[in-house]
C-alpha cells in the first residue's frame, strides 16, 4: 500500500512516506526548525538579529502544524505524485506534545479529506519502541518520559514477528510509581533521569535520547491494517492518557 506518516509528538519531528514500495523520508529537529525560520525571517529583512538556535525558547511550537505539511510536500515531489494517490494517512496521536500533536491533528485530518482515504491513529511510545528496536535490536523495552507537570508517561513493549507490541497498557503515573517488570531488558526516555527513578534490576538504563521516527509507522500500520481498515478523517485524534485526577493524586502523594 501507499502509506503517509506523520510524526510531531516530540520536538524532532518526521514524515515518511511509501509509495510502490519506495520510501522517502523528511525530518525536522528543533534546532534545524529554529535556523530554518531565522534565515527565512534574514532573507526578509537583511537587518533583522538573528536569535541564538541553541537557547531554550528559541524554536516556535506552534510552526510545528506547518512543519509538519511542509515536510509531507516535499515527500510528495520528490516521488512526484499527487496527495491522492496515497491509500492511507498515518498519524502520531501522542501522547506527547501539546501543541505538535493537535496541529498535526488539524494538517492529518485535512489532508485525509482531501484526499479521501482513511486514517490510521498510532501510539507515539509503540512509535518510540519500533524505533528503539530498528535502531539497536533491542526486544524488551520500559519507556518512561516526561510528561511534564512532575507525571510520567509509561509503558512496556515486547518484540513479536518484527513488531514491538504492548504488555499492559500505556499509563501516566507519579514519578515514584513508574517500574519495569521483572526480567531483563531496557529501559529508555528522558524521565528516568529527570526523576532519578531507579531502574529494576535486569534492565539496563540507555540515557542517550531516542526519538519516534514516522518511517517506522509505516510498518507497524501494514500490520494494523491486516485487521482494519482505518477510519474517517476526523478519527486523527489525540490521545493524553491523563487521567482527570491525576494531577490532584500527584500533590497528594508527592
Amino acid at each position: 500500500m501507499n502509506l503517509l506518516a506523520i510524526e510531531t509528538s516530540t520536538s524532532e519531528s518526521s514524515v515518511a512516506m511509501e509509495f510502490e514500495g519506495k520510501l522517502y523520508t523528511r525530518s525536522l529537529s528543533s534546532v534545524n526548525k529554529a535556523q530554518q525560520k531565522a534565515e527565512e525571517k534574514a532573507q526578509r529583512n537583511p537587518k533583522f538579529n538573528r536569535r541564538r538556535t541553541d537557547q531554550p525558547g528559541a524554536e516556535d511550537p506552534e510552526d510545528d502544524g506547518l512543519d509538519a505539511l511542509g515536510l509531507v510536500q516535499s515527500v510528495l515531489e520528490d516521488a512526484n505524485i499527487p496527495l491522492n494517490a496515497l491509500d492511507a494517512i498515518i498519524f502520531s496521536q501522542g501522547p506527547g506534545s501539546f501543541v505538535g500533536t493537535h496541529l498535526a491533528e488539524g494538517a492529518v485530518q485535512g489532508l485525509a479529506y482531501i484526499a479521501n482515504v482513511p486514517v490510521i491513529n498510532l501510539s507515539s511510545l509503540q512509535i518510540l519502541a519500533q524505533t528503539a528496536h530498528r535502531q539497536h535490536g533491542w526486544s524488551r523495552l520500559c519507556i518512561a518520559l516526561d510528561a511534564k507537570m512532575h507525571a510520567v508517561y509509561h509503558a512496556v513493549y515486547e518484540l513479536s514477528e518484527g513488531i514491538m507490541v504492548l504488555k499492559g497498557a500505556e499509563t501516566a503515573l507519579i514519578p515514584s510509581a513508574c517500574k519495569c517488570p521483572k526480567g531483563k531488558g531496557v529501559a529508555i526516555g528522558n524521565a528516568w533521569k529527570i526523576y532519578d527513578l531507579p531502574v529494576s534490576k535486569g534492565f539496563k538504563l540507555f540515557e542517550a535520547d531516542i526519538y519516534p521516527d514516522a518511517q517506522d509507522m509505516l510498518i507497524l500500520a501494514q500490520k494494523k491494517l491486516e485487521t482494519s481498515r482505518g477510519g474517517p478523517a476526523n478519527m486523527a485524534v489525540p490521545s493524553y492518557l491523563r487521567g482527570t485526577d491525576l494531577w490532584k493524586k500527584t500533590r497528594r502523594r508527592e
